[in-house]
């Protein structure tokens, strides 16, 4: 054994042009809560689920020049996420969350794994990110 010295997901940090289009999708689109975020030398939101701040939102412009400033790289412009493909999350209400995407007039696909009661949807955040939601029966 040994203990495991990761406990869970945290965070992600979508870098965006439009951090105000990008809250709104996570908030309102998603359903998560804009809370608390420090002063930071970047504008950007913090979104949560629950008390865990699970979506970090930062500028793009202004990023760069402060990651350069305490010398950690940035992400570069790419036409899509490279590496990593998809961010997925556990959902409820599938109806609900189909409508809004449907209201707003959001591209998505759907997926239904009958035999493990699974429906799934896939759409892209406003920056291009791919989101998973798993709904299970």
């Amino acid at each position: 054994g040994g203990t495991m010295p990761l406990q869970r997901l945290e965070h992600y940090l979508v870098l965006s042009d439009d951090i105000h289009r990008t809250r709104d999708f996570y908030r309102d689109v998603l359903g998560m809560a804009e809370g608390f975020r420090p002063e930071l030398d970047f504008p950007g939101y913090w979104l949560y689920l629950g008390d865990v701040p699970c979506i970090h939102i930062a500028e793009w412009q202004s990023y760069a020049e402060w990651t350069k400033k305490v010398g950690i790289p940035v992400s570069k412009r790419a036409t899509s996420t490279g590496s990593v493909d998809h961010i997925a999350f556990n959902g409820t209400g599938f109806a609900e969350v189909r409508a809004r995407l449907v209201e707003r007039g959001l591209a998505f696909s759907e997926n239904s794994l009958e035999d493990i009661g699974l429906k799934q949807m896939f759409l892209r955040d406003p920056n291009g990110v791919p989101i998973e939601i798993n709904f299970r029966n």
